[in-house]
């Protein structure tokens, strides 16, 4: 089955807007709900309030082709939507869980809204349990509103109200820099429900996506996406320890990483030793689930050393870079890469905002530069001065830290860069630089789980 299916998404951010946009492209009537005024009022002017490449175009396409529009009117929305996406914000609370607040507050508008069947998709990373709990809750707004529902006849008589909508659990599995490549061509989409009618309307929905479908319950899909997430978080902090061990040992990461990505079982991806990860997701969500397992009466072992290992991991910087400049009082110290990855200017749990609070507690001078996450570090970082222009950085430092991969640092000139400096010192957070080259223009390189020549070999 194939039609053009009325669609909201509730929520502008990175899952919502993107998952709108695809939607829209597909051909399907979606208005995306966003309530937060300044992203509305960049929404409206057909512009998306952060950077992921190629969506600034599918908007602009999806609002001319009349195919996607933005309220902050919910029940608006709902008036002729078949489909509803949850795709609100799942902060980390101080204790690890997930803040479900705004879950919380959408569920209950769609039951105090809805009077004709309606699938409820949770999108949003929420723990296991939750899409259970939002239809309960849904449910239990739908009773109070029972006789206005009959007598609208969205009810027939003997009818349940359970009967008029479906709460689904479908979790996104995007990444930030590459989030339209992962929604058109996903390695396989999730459908936690117990209504084939909701299966069929989804199948409808994503019908132009040639990938995998996965049909559970939904506290099965809930755990697909924690447990993918926590997974992958292993594989990094898993490798990040090889890479400290590799260099009491004299082995090159590189090296035992190709050999162990070549084995099927193991594969490439995930194995690239350095400062750790951030993002929106593996932080949130590998505390979330250690918060679960807690709650569960359940010592998750190894999730707890994968967190450990990683806050661990971004502090060797501040100890190599001790080790070859000294006390750091008065050092100038330029950060090169503020986003927790290439491709986005998302900065939230990014290595950078640990290492530069680092390095202004012990009286460094910190300068930091970006492609795109400039504005969005400084906002959040102000005693950090954040610079337009590599060059602004790099002139005078006593030592570049390299945080983000973006193609600019992995193709730096670095006999340019060696005359700007004060003193050539290079911390390699993310293993881009060839160290016998920096090492043969007179730098003190020094990578992570990467034997270095010493200058007389080099």
């Amino acid at each position: 089955m194939n039609m053009d299916v009325n669609v909201c998404v509730v929520g502008a951010g990175y899952v919502g807007l993107t998952l709108a946009a695809v939607l829209a492209d597909f051909g399907h009537n979606v208005i995306c709900v966003e309530i937060d005024p300044e992203k509305l009022k960049v929404l409206y002017e057909g512009r998306p309030p952060f950077f992921e490449p190629g969506l600034d175009e599918l908007v602009t396409k999806g609002i001319q082709d009349g195919k996607l529009s933005f309220t902050n009117c919910l029940a608006e929305a709902l008036i002729q939507s078949q489909v509803v996406f949850i795709a609100v914000g799942t902060p980390p609370r101080d204790d690890g869980a997930a803040d479900l607040s705004a879950v919380w507050e959408v569920s209950d508008q769609i039951g105090k809204l809805i009077d004709h069947y309606t699938v409820i998709v949770i999108k949003s990373t929420v723990p296991v349990g939750t899409a259970d709990a939002v239809s309960a809750r849904i449910a239990a707004l739908l009773r109070r509103r029972e006789r206005e529902l009959r007598s609208k006849r969205a009810l027939s008589e003997g009818e349940k109200v359970e009967n008029l909508f479906c709460v689904v659990s479908c979790p996104e599995f995007l990444r930030e820099g590459k989030a339209l490549l992962d929604l058109v061509h996903p390695h396989r989409i999730v459908i936690g429900a117990d209504d084939e009618r909701a299966v069929s309307m989804l199948r409808s929905l994503f019908a132009p996506i040639d990938a995998p479908l996965v049909v559970t319950d939904r506290r099965s899909a809930e755990m697909i996406k924690y447990a993918s997430n926590a997974f992958l978080a292993t594989k990094i902090s898993f490798i990040n320890e090889i890479a400290n061990l590799c260099e009491y040992l004299g082995a090159d990461v590189k090296s035992v990483a190709k050999g162990m990505g070549l084995d099927e079982r193991i594969g490439p991806k995930f194995l690239e030793a350095g400062v750790g990860f951030g993002g929106s997701c593996f932080p949130k969500d590998t505390q979330a689930l250690l918060w679960m397992a807690d709650q569960a009466g359940y010592d998750f072992a190894i999730l707890r050393s994968v967190i450990e290992v990683n806050r661990r991991q971004r502090l060797r910087v501040i100890e190599k870079l001790e080790s070859e400049l000294g006390p750091l009082r008065g050092r100038r110290i330029a950060l090169l890469g503020l986003a927790f990855k290439p491709g986005t200017d998302d900065i939230r749990e990014a290595p950078s905002l640990t290492v530069a609070r680092e390095l202004l507690t012990r009286g460094a001078v910190v300068l930091g530069y970006d492609p795109k996450a400039g504005q969005r570090f400084k906002a959040q970082m102000p005693r950090v001065k954040v610079v337009s222009k590599l060059r602004e950085a790099i002139g005078g430092a006593d030592a570049l830290v390299i945080l983000t991969e973006w193609e600019e640092f992995t193709t730096i000139d670095l006999a340019e860069v060696r005359r700007l400096m004060r003193s050539p010192v290079i911390i390699d957070g993310r293993n881009v630089l060839d160290p016998e080259l920096a090492m043969a223009l007179g730098f003190r390189y020094t990578g992570f789980g990467r034997p270095v020549p010493r200058r007389g070999e080099a």
